[in-house]
């Protein structure tokens, strides 16, 4: 599953990146991994701490003029997600989110999200970038935010779908 923003105007990066780290912290299902025994059982590791990595890509460099680099950095993002979201998971090691930052400009940024099925879907990918968005505006205006605890986890919704799929 893969997510994007394009923010534009002055980026705070380390305030992004603690809003970021601060939802993965919040969701237990993006510190999962997930381990099979020797007899095939299989379970889940639910990490007390995942320190994520969001490595900043500087895509300004040689730019020529403005309709040149709008071509150029629709070709750059298009080939940064492509790597990004092609780039294989390990199930036993994760993290299984992977978040890469874009510079287009000077005020212009794409924040990139990766999320293994796994442990998120569609629907919920939407939901950690709307959190996301949330922790950085209060992160940004000095603000705390309190986010509710997820009404259900995913290991709830795993057991409802075997529960749909056994009857």
């Amino acid at each position: 599953m893969c997510g994007g923003l394009k923010l534009r105007g002055r980026l705070d990066v380390a305030r992004l990146r603690q809003a970021l780290q601060a939802v993965v912290d919040h969701h237990p299902s993006l510190r999962t991994t997930f381990h099979a025994g020797e007899s095939g059982e299989v379970w889940q590791r639910v990490h007390p701490q995942l320190v994520l990595d969001v490595p900043l890509l500087d895509m300004t460099a040689g730019r020529a003029s403005a309709e040149a680099s709008a071509d150029t950095t629709a070709a750059l993002v298009e080939g940064a997600v492509a790597r990004l979201s092609h780039e294989p998971f390990d199930l036993t090691r994760g993290p299984l989110l992977r978040a890469q930052l874009l510079r287009t400009a000077p005020d212009e940024h794409h924040l990139l999200v990766v999320v293994h099925h796994i442990v998120c879907d569609e629907w919920s990918v939407q939901l950690i970038i709307d959190e996301l968005a949330r922790r950085y505006r209060a992160a940004v205006l000095g603000e705390t935010v309190q986010m509710p605890e997820p009404a259900i986890t995913y290991a709830d919704y795993a057991h409802w779908q075997k529960q749909w799929i056994d009857t």
